[in-house]
């Protein structure tokens, strides 16, 4: 079995990611990392597990308001993608390259539509560690 970290995001579709960070503060008391890509995403400070609040885009993968996804560390996301396959998880969407390599993250679904984010920790860990300490993920 690869080797499975702890889950340490759960992601939102939201329609205006700065208001609903306002609401989360106001109720929960929550603080922010700087908003990323144009106020396409945002994380919590708290965590793990983060909140992640990603901007609804119609059409694809984020056009749908409300719970998205569990994201999920992974030492080896290519083995861990194929073994979810193997066990009946369908494999949603993979980012990939101009060359058609895969990128550090790929959904899955369960049969009950629980989607799962596995996203390659080598690659995107330091990424998220920048991020939350002020600066960019890329």
């Amino acid at each position: 079995m690869a080797s499975i970290m702890p889950a340490y995001h759960v992601s939102i579709v939201v329609e205006d990611v700065p208001a609903a960070m306002e609401d989360l503060t106001r109720l929960l008391g929550l603080t922010w990392a700087p908003l990323q890509g144009d106020a396409l995403f945002a994380y919590s400070l708290q965590g793990p597990p983060y909140i992640e609040l990603i901007k609804r885009r119609d059409g694809g993968l984020f056009d749908k308001l409300g719970l998205h996804h569990l994201g999920i560390w992974v030492d080896d996301m290519r083995g861990e993608s194929a073994r979810l396959e193997s066990l009946g998880s369908t494999l949603e969407f993979v980012a990939k390259d101009a060359d058609g390599a895969w990128l550090p993250g790929c959904f899955h679904q369960t049969r009950d539509h629980i989607r799962l984010e596995l996203v390659q920790i080598g690659s995107s860990g330091p990424k998220l560690a920048r991020m939350l300490n002020g600066g960019e993920y890329a």
